[in-house]
């Protein structure tokens, strides 16, 4: 049985392909698209949860990410773990068939959700860099 959280994640998966597929007719392997675009929203929450440390305890991005090579190795394990999540064993297939079956109401409920999850990532990363920008002068 797969938990509440695995399960809002593959969600997550689910919107974001319907939409890549929507949007380019399913050309560019929609599939790999969304890999790496849930990869780099997990690897913006991890951002987010290193600026709250660093801003609560002065410690957390500035030494987890001391340089390039370190952000950079980050990024890679979210690649990573995606891939086992969603693409290896074409598991994406799998995910798409058990939410596509959503009526008007739950899709609609769904991509409010998503939209509000998308847009809050990038939201607060821009405002927590702008009070770790202040904090650090």
């Amino acid at each position: 049985m797969k938990s509440k959280l695995l399960r809002y994640y593959e969600y997550l998966y689910y919107k974001l392909y319907s939409w890549h597929v929507l949007l380019h007719k399913g050309k560019y392997g929609p599939e790999r698209a969304t890999w790496y675009l849930i990869s780099f929203l997990c690897y913006l929450n991890f951002l987010t949860i290193l600026l709250l440390l660093q801003i609560f305890t002065g410690y957390g991005f500035i030494e987890l990410c001391d340089s390039n090579v370190n952000c950079l190795m980050f990024g890679v394990v979210f690649v990573v773990l995606n891939y086992f999540i969603f693409i290896y064993k074409n598991k994406y297939k799998i995910i798409n068939l058990e939410f596509s079956q959503q009526n008007k109401r739950q899709n609609f409920v769904g991509t409010v959700f998503v939209w509000i999850y998308m847009i809050g990532s990038f939201g607060v990363d821009v405002i927590l860099a702008l009070i770790s920008k202040n904090f650090n002068h």
